[in-house]
């Protein structure tokens, strides 16, 4: 009899708090890199110092271990407590998404040997020593992440946007834009212990409109609503703890949101809608959302009233062309995609990157002469090893030259990015090891050089110069973050200009 053995599973820790006050945004995130993370065969136990009981169970209806930390969040026994059960559990990355992992929580679980993504909103640690920092806000800037090790990868924008599993289906999915909208949706968290939610309903009450209000498990407010929208005889209904929400973001016309977790669903469904800050975290995101022109923003939930916010839906309501542009730009911010490029982050090979030296001379001549190489290169002569070795040395000295190896964790060399620097620009180009292409080294070689760079640099912009037909490199710049910039001519041939921007531009 043959036997079989399971390649065993890669474990994640996930590390992070729900409450009333702090709201589920942490938590619900979480179980959406979980989920990604599950698809690509791994697994995942989280581990909760606040909770609430509505949160645990949905830790458990989604199929994920669950664990109670007692101790001070962001504390050194917290700290402890995660890496002891990131040992017992077999993990290789622990996942903090919280504004109380600081610098020393986040050295405290390194130093237990211990990989670390940090999963943040706006720059709230002094120093970042994580692996990987997750900001998938519109807002976040590279410059929030000075402080920070060497080695600390960073995952900006809403290209990493984490969304529910649930909302996949609808990748291709297109939103039919009504004429007038009636079909209210209105989501304000999983708690909303202002009762703001009341105030929407006391806005939309006489309006000509179905609506669908959305309570969470954790709202104290759920009965009171309930006794308020049956003395009302109308349109509106109460559900609550509901799984279905892509579907009724598909059903509505419009949308009343929360600025958090909810924001990045509605722009991926394309649900034109209008934006409270329920939360102070939240008032970046919202403005963020006006300012990108894929929301309207009525800012702090508490001071707003029921007649601005009727004002401001009525408005959006009326105007077709307003919701068709925002729908389409909203589904353009969020792709979807988002889980699975962090997964990928954290299930792909770790490049290190180091400085060119002079021992790389002879295998960067081998890399330049090697047939693809020579084919996507604008000049296609053979590179003779006397005129490569000039060229290296003058290269090594040269202050605007930054050339960075990156080799595999276990020590083999897989390629090179180099950068040239001009007063206006700062080029790239890359050579990947004919031994390691085809399994996504050269992505991931891209986007941590073009960081690297940036952060040794400060440089505003990078260009990528690629032959036309040279889709394969193509690609592979714009999954690395790059965008089409048009085309120019280089060396008497055509070649496609795509550009990478610092985030804080």
């Amino acid at each position: 009899m043959d036997c079989v053995v399971s390649k065993p599973k890669r474990r994640l820790l996930i590390r992070a708090d729900g409450s009333t006050t702090l709201g589920t945004g942490h938590v619900m995130r979480c179980i959406s890199l979980a989920q990604g993370w599950r698809r690509a065969g791994g697994a995942a136990r989280f581990v909760l110092a606040e909770a609430t009981p509505s949160l645990e169970e949905r830790i458990r209806q989604e199929g994920f271990e669950y664990g109670r930390i007692r101790a001070v969040p962001g504390s050194v026994d917290d700290a402890d407590g995660a890496v002891a059960a990131a040992k017992e559990t077999g993990a290789e990355w622990v996942v903090a998404d919280g504004y109380s992992f600081g610098s020393d929580y986040q050295r405290r679980i390194k130093d237990a040997g211990h990989r670390l993504l940090l999963v943040d909103d706006y720059g709230h640690a002094d120093h970042y020593s994580a692996d990987i920092v997750l900001n998938q806000n519109l807002s976040a800037r590279e410059e929030w992440y000075k402080n920070r090790e060497s080695h600390t990868e960073l995952l900006l924008g809403t290209r990493h946007v984490l969304l529910n599993q649930r909302f996949l289906q609808y990748r291709d999915w297109k939103r039919e834009i009504a004429l007038v909208a009636n079909k209210v949706l209105v989501t304000l968290g999983g708690c909303d212990p202002d009762n703001v939610t009341g105030k929407v309903v006391e806005a939309i009450k006489d309006l000509d409109v179905t609506a669908t209000i959305v309570v969470g498990g954790g709202n104290p407010h759920r009965e009171a609503l309930q006794a308020v929208l049956d003395s009302l005889y109308s349109n509106l209904r109460l559900v609550a703890n509901v799984s279905e929400m892509p579907e009724l973001m598909a059903w509505a016309d419009v949308a009343v949101t929360a600025g958090g977790t909810t924001s990045w669903e509605v722009l991926f469904m394309g649900l034109p809608c209008v934006t409270l800050a329920v939360a102070p975290n939240q008032k970046l995101l919202a403005q963020s959302l006006a300012t990108a022109d894929l929301a309207d923003n009525l800012g702090d939930a508490c001071r707003v009233t029921s007649a601005e916010i009727r004002e401001d839906l009525c408005m959006l309501m009326n105007s077709a062309d307003i919701r068709q542009r925002r729908s389409e730009a909203g589904r353009r911010a969020v792709d979807g995609r988002g889980g699975e490029r962090v997964a990928n982050a954290l299930g792909g090979e770790t490049l290190v990157l180091r400085t060119m030296a002079a021992e790389d001379c002879r295998r960067v001549w081998k890399w330049a002469n090697d047939q693809a190489a020579r084919q996507a290169s604008f000049c296609s002569d053979h590179v003779s090893w006397d005129t490569h070795r000039e060229w290296f040395e003058k290269r090594l000295h040269n202050p605007s030259c930054r050339d960075y190896v990156a080799s595999s964790r276990d020590g083999l060399i897989i390629g090179l990015a180099r950068f040239d620097v001009t007063e206006s620009n700062s080029e790239i180009s890359v050579s990947i090891d004919a031994d390691h292409r085809g399994v996504g080294y050269g992505e991931r070689l891209i986007a941590l050089g073009t960081q690297r760079f940036i952060h040794d640099t400060r440089a505003e912009v990078v260009t990528a110069l690629i032959k036309p037909d040279n889709d394969r490199s193509l690609r592979t710049f714009r999954k690395a973050g790059y965008r089409p910039c048009g085309r120019i001519v280089v060396q008497g041939h055509k070649a496609e200009r795509l550009v990478f921007e610092r985030q804080n531009r």
